[in-house]
């Protein structure tokens, strides 16, 4: 009798296994349209208290060119306890569930969420167990993008010149997603340049102080949420300002103090003296073939001082010149000067 008792338990014990083990797990399936999102259930059929499922584990794989992952969420049946899911690497999620208290029911276990990229990839689940006991009966599901989400692009501003310890801007508002996405955004500069928020799309900073007229080079790469754009730089030209107090105390005749940048893109600023008793001057540029290229008429200057003007390397239609060497022509009321200047695309 007591074999009996001992079969039939054992019988029983097996039983209960064997319809564990068969229990299904579905991954659903479904469409989206790149740079959106859609989220993707993972399902078992009935868990009945007999069972006394109180944990459960599986992997994934997908395509991370085709999808990227982005969160989890609990399910229909294993809402107490503690879900965790760890994307160990693109393509690949690892996840785990367990509570002290056997769950039962039918229906979603997670959600997972995903970005579409492009193309189609399977959603490959496998080394799934509830409890100890492995769970063979899987069905893989897929995801299928429509269209093709492509590159934000970064747009860092023109390229600008700062006198020394004077505070500045950066602007990439221009920067764009095709896709109309939200952007952030990541400034990376010299150890020099302190941006107030490198992640800001606007963000001010103060020029640090030189011994010399020196460039510094920021970088501006914005992402859509899915993607990085490739990065834009623009060139800072910080000035000293120290080396323009070198100006005689009585100015005879207009002069030319200092160009800077030299080399220079796009822009340049030309600072120039101004005689004792004048104040205006022109400012001319012209090509190497002598024709002008740009004027400027400058009125109400301060008499016997220093004074400056920006060329943007533009004509005077506002098209932008081509490279090559330029010559400035500061003209007074009875004198003139000349220096070369060299515009580098």
């Amino acid at each position: 009798m007591k074999k009996i008792i001992i079969i039939s338990l054992l019988l029983i014990a097996f039983s209960m296994f064997a319809d564990l083990e068969d229990a299904a797990i579905i991954v659903s399936s479904g469409n989206v349209n790149a740079g959106e999102s859609i989220s993707i259930d993972i399902a078992t059929s009935e868990l009945i208290e007999d069972y006394d499922v109180i944990s459960f584990q599986f992997e994934m794989n997908y395509d991370p060119n085709t999808i990227t992952y982005n969160d989890f969420d609990e399910g229909d049946i294993f809402t107490d306890g503690m879900l965790l899911v760890n994307e160990t690497e693109p393509g690949n999620l690892i996840a785990a569930y367990s509570h002290y208290e056997a769950q039962t029911g039918t229906g979603v276990i997670i959600r997972l969420t995903f970005t579409g990229i492009s193309g189609n990839s399977d959603l490959d689940i496998h080394d799934f167990k509830f409890n100890a006991t492995p769970i063979n009966n899987t069905t893989d599901g897929s995801i299928t993008v429509n269209g093709q989400n492509l590159l934000p692009l970064a747009d860092a501003g023109a390229d600008i010149a700062v006198d020394e310890e004077t505070a500045a801007n950066l602007d990439g508002s221009n920067s764009y997603d095709p896709e109309g996405n939200n952007l952030t955004y990541l400034w990376t500069a010299p150890a020099e340049i302190i941006l107030s928020d490198p992640t800001s799309a606007t963000p001010s900073f103060t020029a640090p102080t030189v011994t010399e007229d020196t460039e510094y080079i920021i970088s501006l790469i914005v992402n859509d949420g899915i993607h990085n754009s490739l990065p834009d730089e623009i060139v800072v030209t910080v000035i000293n300002v120290n080396a323009l107090d070198n100006v005689p105390t009585h100015i005879t005749e207009v002069g030319i103090h200092s160009i800077s940048p030299n080399p220079f893109n796009p822009s340049t600023t030309i600072n120039f003296l101004v005689p004792c008793d004048e104040t205006s001057v022109e400012v001319n540029v012209y090509s190497v073939k002598g024709q002008l290229v740009k004027g400027f008429h400058l009125s109400g200057l301060v008499p016997n001082s220093l004074s400056r003007v920006t060329w943007q390397g533009t004509d005077e239609r506002g098209n932008a010149v081509a490279s090559g060497v330029y010559f400035c022509q500061i003209k007074g009321a009875s004198s003139k000067a000349y220096s070369r200047m060299l515009l580098l695309k």
